[in-house]
């Protein structure tokens, strides 16, 4: 029950931040942490773990559930799905970025 809650909440959230167009603000954000990028992006990653980690180790501390083999599997595997999610994103985000730059190098080029 609590991951269709999380989910819910996600989508209402991810929903949010597109409609409002705040999402354009998200590279700048970075760029503006006082740490650094590696630091806001990790910090973003532990975020995110403790909210997909957090329900086995929850059900462990609450309900004194046992720690299985099916559950480090699982956790495992959401953290995997969710890594490779994000590095995924950062690849697309670079081919996104070398892409832009060499049309304007393009561009540039032309008008000269």
């Amino acid at each position: 029950m609590q991951i269709y809650t999380s989910l819910v909440a996600t989508c209402i959230s991810t929903i949010g931040l597109f409609a409002s167009g705040e999402w354009r603000t998200l590279h700048g954000e970075m760029n503006a942490f006082s740490t650094g990028r590696l630091s806001y992006v990790t910090t973003l990653v532990w975020t995110a773990y403790s909210f997909v980690g957090s329900h086995s180790v929850a059900a462990l501390i609450v309900f004194r559930d046992k720690m299985n083999g099916v559950k480090i599997i699982a956790t495992l595997m959401a953290l995997r799905g969710f890594t490779s999610y994000i590095y995924q994103n950062y690849i697309d985000n670079s081919k996104a970025r070398k892409t832009r730059a060499n049309a304007e190098g393009a561009t540039n080029d032309s008008l000269c």
